[in-house]
């Protein structure tokens, strides 16, 4: 095998096809010293407790401080979840994201009497510090949607144990995370061009493109084998995140864990219902789909790793990043010169980290906070999808 079908180590990738994370903070040393002064921040919380309710200073003081505290909380992960997402294996970021991750639950825990204080005041005196102070006006809907939790939110004693747990909670998910982006090891595959090559992530969407049948069903094997021989270990961390949603929906008094993950967004089942039933009512243009599918591509059986390859024989569309941008500041062109000019921005202040890497997170997102770029990480192989 070549050496230039090697994935790249996260500091064999040319820094222009990274992403600038200076915005943030200027260095991990600037991170640690505001990470030390948030927890400072966090220990003091116990200070506002039984006190924010007597009046809507008090309550307005109360909520900013939340507000300030929880905008530094953000950014502390931002960069630090950023910096692990673009090298699961480096140790100094698999530090400093489970940092961040227990400093959270720890700031969920002293903010947990914040909630059950404010709904143990009488409402209406609530509300008419709302409708009174101008500055309070901003968290209307906020409240609006505390007072319809009502009947989910606990005993200060018991919110303060539910958020203690956050870090537990999330064990399953990490898990995973570890074990699809650092731990799990691909086989090599044949490409188009008769080279094998190492199998990843971003290389397993290209190859289910292939014209060449005998490609795609080596990558496709290839990949779900892999996942195959971990079935044990990965059926028990998906039961456990799901015994997390049912416990926490059980706990809170919600019917079902379907019921506890709508309501947090505001949604009524019956909408998750009818979204069910329009598929099942129209799943015959999916089955004539594959169909003429099988059809085009002369297949007497259709496979899973047919599901991708273009049905379409003298097309064949392949991308440099380079050139995507140019598609993209064309495409979007009738947005406007400051839309364009924005999206320059993105591609020549390193917004986006472009490149697939050993140890990178597969997959692709944008992700920031408030008064940061919305950072865009990708794996980018030369097809449209990327």
């Amino acid at each position: 095998m070549s050496k230039t079908h090697e994935l790249p180590s996260r500091n064999e990738v040319s820094l222009e096809d990274t992403w600038d994370l200076k915005p943030i903070f200027e260095s991990d040393a600037h991170w640690e010293k505001e990470f030390d002064a948030v927890l400072q921040e966090v220990d003091a919380v116990q200070d506002l407790k039984g006190n924010i309710t007597t009046d809507a200073d008090a309550l307005l003081n109360a909520l900013k401080f939340r507000d300030d505290l929880t905008h530094r909380l953000e950014l502390l992960y931002l960069y630090a979840h950023l910096n692990f997402d673009t090298d699961t294996t480096n140790s100094t970021y698999q530090s400093m994201n489970g940092k961040v991750q227990a400093l959270i639950a720890k700031f969920s825990a002293a903010f947990s009497f914040f909630d059950t204080e404010i709904l143990s005041a009488n409402e209406e005196t609530v509300k008419g510090f709302i409708t009174d102070h101008e500055a309070l006006q901003l968290y209307k809907h906020e409240f609006e949607i505390l007072f319809k939790n009502r009947a989910h939110i606990l005993s200060d004693k018991e919110e303060k144990i539910i958020a203690s747990m956050g870090e537990v909670f999330s064990t399953a998910s990490q898990v995973f995370g570890m074990i699809n982006n650092a731990d799990i090891k691909f086989p090599e595959v044949t490409n188009d061009d008769g080279d094998k090559v190492p199998l990843s992530h971003g290389r397993y969407g290209l190859l289910m493109e292939s014209k060449n049948r005998e490609v795609r069903k080596e990558a496709f094997l290839g990949m779900h084998n892999t996942f195959a021989d971990l079935n044990n270990t990965l059926a028990s961390t998906l039961s456990g995140q799901v015994k997390v949603h049912n416990v926490t929906a059980q706990i809170r008094g919600f019917e079902s864990s379907r019921a506890a993950a709508l309501f947090r967004n505001h949604i009524d089942e019956s909408v998750f219902d009818a979204l069910l039933e329009g598929i099942h009512e129209n799943i015959d243009l999916l089955h004539d789909y594959v169909e003429l599918r099988k059809e085009v591509l002369g297949l007497d059986k259709i496979e899973m790793y047919d599901i991708y390859v273009p049905m379409v024989e003298d097309v064949d569309l392949k991308f440099t990043y380079e050139e995507a941008q140019e598609v993209i500041l064309e495409a979007l062109a009738v947005l406007g010169d400051e839309y364009r000019a924005v999206l320059k921005r993105a591609f020549s202040e390193r917004w986006v980290d472009v490149r697939e890497n050993k140890g990178k997170r597969s997959g692709a997102y944008s992700s920031g906070v408030y008064g940061t770029y919305p950072y865009i990480l990708m794996n980018w192989q030369d097809n449209v999808d990327n």
